[in-house]
């Protein structure tokens, strides 16, 4: 039996003895989303979420979910509903940018990125994604410099841990 089934497995018989647990709910729901199984993930951060509402992980756990079955609007609302109990999440900031981003809401991808780099500078992908962004609105000189934050902090994070 292969490792992820193995887990799976371990889960499941949890789960028998135990259905209304958040932790196993949520952990179930990211092993199947590692097996590339997001709808199946889904209903597990569903379940979760049903469980405690209140949770961070919950929602942008579903937001994931949703996002990679091209559900982009669902996805949004979940990262909206996790920043109103994280609102310094900056990698929920910037995965709601890229949902925007891919449904040509630039302006509003913008923000969601300003917001991301705000809350944390070194995060070279809200960067990147800002400056591509920047390129779609026709604004090339912040384009440029958005780009160049977003290579000069990943080579540095990349030389600083080697």
């Amino acid at each position: 039996m292969g490792i992820f089934k193995k887990i799976i497995a371990e889960y499941n018989d949890a789960l028998g003895t135990d259905c209304k647990n958040y932790a196993i709910q949520i952990n179930l729901g990211i092993e199947l989303y590692k097996r590339f199984e997001p709808q199946k993930a889904i209903v597990c951060y569903e379940r979760a979420f049903e469980l405690q509402p209140d949770k961070h992980l919950a929602w942008t756990a579903l937001a994931k979910g949703f996002y990679n079955l091209e559900r982009h609007e669902k996805a949004i609302y979940c990262y909206e509903q996790a920043l109103k109990i994280h609102p310094d999440d900056y990698e929920s900031w910037c995965h709601k940018g890229v949902a925007l981003f891919d449904l040509g809401r630039f302006n509003d991808a913008l923000d969601a990125f300003d917001k991301a780099v705000e809350i944390q500078s070194e995060l070279h992908e809200a960067w990147y994604n800002r400056g591509m962004t920047l390129l779609k609105l026709g604004r090339l000189v912040e384009a440029i410099d958005s780009l160049k934050h977003s290579f000069a902090h990943r080579y540095l994070t990349q030389s600083d841990s080697s």
